[in-house]
């Protein structure tokens, strides 16, 4: 058998609950030879029947479900084929004979039915792979640390704006929690349910919840820390010159899980209680100093090579000495730390958060843009594709 027809035409349209969808081969072309011969036609093994259509027309709605594993279901409903201009060439066929007409119409309906076997096995398959690739596991490098992250599908529903997708993220930290006092910030109720583009190609929005969820999990499997000491190469020693030290360490622990939130409009990271103990032996001032810091720094947020990158600002710091043996008041400590010691260099040097955007079968990013959304504690991503 031979089947030609001209490129493939498919759209599909969201809709209540169904996403609905309308495909076009046109200009079909389908030759067959026959075998066996029929009694009073004298026809022949290896004679042609050519059957033309000036398109193949099909139309079938698509419900899409979730299961408790976030496995994609497809299955197609109100399938329906239409062939206008549907033609058989071959010599044996009679016009007006009963049983002509009959095998006419027999021919017609065996190539439908192919045409709706074939789309009922490929389409469901397809669907259920593009949509399952959102479960998916990756890896964020946040703060200096990979953190494994599970995205699995909730739930689908689609309306006539598009179709809308819930999942369920979890994080999985390198280390077990050995903290488990405090806990993590939370937007307020009044703050609203996503509100992703419905004119964006595809839009997504990223909880600020989750994002101190996360943040929280880290503090609290003691990795939002940092030691660097000119022993090891970590501590560049010209930054302990204005200290009157040539050798030391500097340690970073946070006393309480940073926070993301929206301030004045302003998307912002807030730490507290952040802890850093200076070691200077040999050093003209002392040998050691703890410091307490707080304060916070502006999140750029941006979307370069498919990747959703928060980027740190410069942060704006407050600081107190509360222990040094540099024979000195803390009041002067703190002034000539605020002076001589880049805190914010180090401070940054915990890194940005980084989040690979899923990648879906068969479908390139083009351009991608992240903006706050006016609810103030969501991010909202918009994408659109080659």
């Amino acid at each position: 058998t031979d089947l030609q027809f001209d490129p493939l035409i498919v759209r599909a349209e969201p809709g209540p609950d169904v996403l609905h969808l309308d495909i076009r081969l046109p200009n079909l072309y389908v030759e067959m030879e026959t075998y066996g011969t029929i009694p009073l036609l004298n026809n022949s093994d290896g004679d042609r029947i050519i059957m033309s259509a000036e398109e193949v027309h099909i139309e079938a709605d698509v419900e899409l479900d979730v299961g408790p594993d976030g496995a994609v279901t497809a299955r197609l409903t109100n399938t329906s084929v239409q062939m206008p201009g549907f033609e058989i060439t071959w010599e044996y066929l009679w016009a007006g004979v009963d049983w002509v007409v009959d095998l006419f119409l027999d021919l017609q309906t065996l190539v439908e039915d192919g045409f709706v076997g074939a789309l009922e096995t490929s389409v469901p398959a397809l669907l259920e792979s593009a949509f399952g690739a959102f479960n998916t596991t990756f890896e964020l490098d946040v703060l200096e640390t990979k953190v494994k992250m599970k995205m699995q599908l909730r739930e689908i529903a689609s309306d006539p704006d598009g179709i809308a997708f819930g999942a369920h993220l979890a994080v999985d930290v390198p280390s077990a929690r050995v903290r488990e006092d405090g806990g993590w910030l939370t937007s307020p109720a009044g703050g609203g349910p996503p509100s992703p583009s419905r004119t964006s190609p595809m839009s997504a929005a990223l909880s600020d919840d989750f994002m101190n969820r996360m943040l929280y999990e880290l503090w609290a499997a003691n990795l939002i820390s940092l030691t660097m000491s000119s022993e090891d190469g970590t501590l560049d020693p010209l930054l302990l010159l204005p200290l009157g030290a040539t050798q030391g360490s500097i340690t970073i622990n946070a006393g309480l899980p940073p926070t993301v939130v929206e301030r004045d409009g302003q998307f912002v990271a807030q730490m507290g209680e952040i802890a850093l103990h200076l070691e200077t032996p040999g050093g003209e001032k002392g040998d050691f100093l703890d410091v307490v810091l707080s304060g916070e720094t502006a999140i750029d947020v941006t979307i370069v090579n498919n990747e959703l990158r928060l980027d740190l600002g410069e942060p704006d710091l407050t600081f107190a000495v509360v222990d040094s043996d540099w024979g000195a008041s803390p009041n002067t400590i703190t002034t000539l730390l605020e002076q001589q010691l880049p805190i914010d260099v180090i401070l940054l040097l915990l890194g940005d958060v980084v989040f690979p955007l899923p990648e879906i079968p068969e479908i390139t990013i083009s351009e991608a843009t992240a903006e706050r959304d006016p609810s103030g504690v969501h991010t909202d991503l918009e994408i659109s594709f080659e």
